[in-house]
């Protein structure tokens, strides 16, 4: 007699606005699937605020059953933010571990396959783009020294601004050491991933454009600005990257 196996609950992916832990938490879907679950993102995803980033990465992943509201019984991974006073809340089911997954199935993987971009091979691009509050003096960046790293180690580089994006409703501004470059425009999340995979190099901060740079183009510089460290190639990650990746603490001078 085969004892039937009791299905397991469907695990919903709940991403919030953070466009880079988005990227790692819609990759968690194909391990999911692979472990037997059935996957849904959560209907109530604050991501959906950016259309652009949930589409590509929610809406078109082939292992996202669909949509669903998060209800009892769920197995729930993901983030939702509470403001006024700030709330942070994480929720992860503990079923990811390393250990069971072949290497090759720990690499990243997307679905969009970016679409070349003629004039940008050989140029390294520099990606200045960061949040607003980021900015603001007194908070959890340095950028004393980023201007005279960039214009010393990338004369040549362009830089990439969004051309059709409000960034002042979105809350991003542009670094002010890009007025140092010639620049090259985007209008898309899918146009950014185009043009970082059309160039020799991407230079970049450490947001959520990241593991973007590193997936689609796999060579990437990024400029530290912070205490934490993100390592999208670290061996030891659940979900990683297969990139050159080279990181720069430039909260200090650097040579």
């Amino acid at each position: 007699m085969v004892l039937e196996q009791p299905r397991k609950p469907p695990l919903v992916l709940l991403p919030h606005t953070a466009v880079g832990e988005a990227f790692w938490r819609s990759c968690r879907a194909r391990l999911y699937r692979e472990l037997g679950y059935e996957v849904y993102v959560a209907r109530e995803s604050q991501l959906k605020s950016n259309p652009e980033a949930y589409s590509l990465l929610f809406e078109d992943n082939p292992w996202i059953m669909g949509e669903k509201p998060v209800e009892e019984g769920d197995l729930v991974d993901g983030v939702k933010t509470e403001h006024q006073p700030f709330k942070r809340h994480v929720f992860d089911p503990g079923i990811l571990k390393a250990g069971l997954f072949a290497e090759s199935q720990r690499i990243a993987r997307l679905s969009y396959q970016p679409q070349p971009r003629r004039g940008l091979e050989g140029r390294i691009l520099l990606d200045l783009n960061i949040s607003s509050y980021r900015l603001r003096p007194g908070g959890r960046d340095c950028f004393e020294h980023i201007e005279d790293f960039v214009r010393r180690r990338y004369p040549d580089a362009l830089t990439i601004v969004r051309e059709t994006y409000d960034l002042a409703v979105r809350g991003f501004e542009v670094h002010p050491a890009a007025k140092h470059f010639e620049s090259v425009a985007f209008s898309s999340i899918k146009e950014y991933c185009d043009m970082v995979a059309s160039c020799e190099r991407v230079v970049c901060f450490q947001t959520g454009s990241l593991p973007f740079a590193c997936y689609y183009n796999r060579r990437v510089d990024c400029l530290r600005t912070e205490d934490f460290e993100v390592v999208p190639n670290d061996p030891r990650r659940v979900l990683r990257i297969d990139c050159d990746f080279r990181s720069f603490d430039l909260r200090e001078p650097h040579p």
